[in-house]
């Protein structure tokens, strides 16, 4: 059965995933490490979910899953070890507009939400009139524009998607919506997700960041960019995500932290395609070991334990050259 790129989108967008339980022992593993390390902190929780979205944050740092073998690992670890990274181009096709998926589409990485490249091409935004809608609420998002919370009114005829009675997100863009329209993108939960003006691949885009979006455990973030033609979706990431720009070449790097397999993937951009490196690939990381990203200074870590049972921290920052560099301490 095949659904259109728009419907597909509305389905991320509300989380219409299969569902993943925990344990008590993760559940108590996850508050002894935010105890411990509250640096790790990935995002603040949001509304009816801010509670489970924070225990969720935190077990995926330490969640045991397998990674590279033992001996690759150990000497990862040597001090002050420089560990070349090799990107790789990532196979997964580009949504463009109007284009058919499949449910059954599998995830583009091990512990990777996305089944398509996050990067989309899938056109701008319907335009229309306010008097389209019946207005619940509004807000100023600075740097951007205005958002909406909506119903449309009985009778409106959408031309890109099918006119529902459920609340609806919308935005106008300072500079570019004309007086008394708004651009109509989705669903009405989207309004009070966390919004910021951040930049990514070198783009300037308004992120929309939702810590816990799937049953699964994963989170989400979009990013929407605005120009004279209106408002479109840029990317579009099925975990927890960061920007930033780990080898100053001015272009910022998406950092993708995940629940499932507690993987790290660094994205870079490269002329309209995407590459990708696994973290936990690169430190060489076997089952019991975790790794996580520190949000605060841009450094990788690596948890695991020595052979006499003891435990260690290997950090690593983004060094030249595309290499991991141990910092000692």
């Amino acid at each position: 059965m095949s659904e259109s790129a728009s419907v597909w989108e509305e389905r991320v967008k509300q989380g219409l995933f299969r569902e993943e339980k925990f344990t008590d022992e993760m559940k108590k593993t996850v508050l002894q490490s935010a105890d411990r390390r509250p640096r790790w902190r990935l995002a603040k929780g949001i509304g009816i979910v801010g509670a489970l979205a924070i225990c969720a944050a935190a077990f995926l740092l330490l969640v045991n899953l397998t990674g590279g073998d033992a001996d690759s690992y150990r000497t990862a670890g040597e001090t002050g070890k420089r560990i070349p990274l090799a990107y790789k181009p990532l196979e997964a096709r580009i949504l463009q507009k109007g284009e058919t998926i499949y449910g059954g589409d599998r995830g583009i990485l091990p512990g990777l939400s996305n089944t398509h490249s996050p990067l989309v091409n899938t056109g701008y935004a319907e335009r229309i009139s306010l008097s389209d809608v019946d207005l619940i609420e509004q807000k100023e998002v600075p740097g951007f524009g205005t958002a909406f919370l909506y119903t449309l009114k009985e009778g409106t005829v959408l031309k890109d998607s099918i006119a529902t009675k459920h609340e609806s997100f919308g935005m106008a863009i300072d500079g570019v919506s004309p007086a008394g329209t708004l651009y109509h993108y989705g669903t009405g939960h989207m309004y009070e997700l966390q919004t910021s003006m951040t930049r990514l691949f070198g783009q300037e885009v308004l992120k929309f960041n939702q810590p816990l979006c799937r049953t699964d455990g994963e989170g989400c973030a979009w990013y929407v960019k605005k120009d004279a033609n209106g408002l479109s979706t840029y990317a579009t990431f099925s975990s927890l995500t960061y920007e930033r720009d780990l080898d100053g070449d001015g272009s910022e790097e998406a950092i993708v932290v995940t629940h499932k397999q507690n993987q790290i993937y660094i994205f870079k951009e490269d002329r309209g395609a995407l590459q990708w490196v696994s973290v936990r690939e690169a430190l060489g990381a076997v089952a019991e070991d975790a790794v996580a990203y520190d949000e605060l200074l841009g450094t990788f870590e690596l948890h695991g334990s020595e052979a006499d049972g003891s435990g260690f921290t290997r950090t690593y920052r983004y060094g030249e050259d595309n290499k991991l560099v141990e910092v000692v301490k």
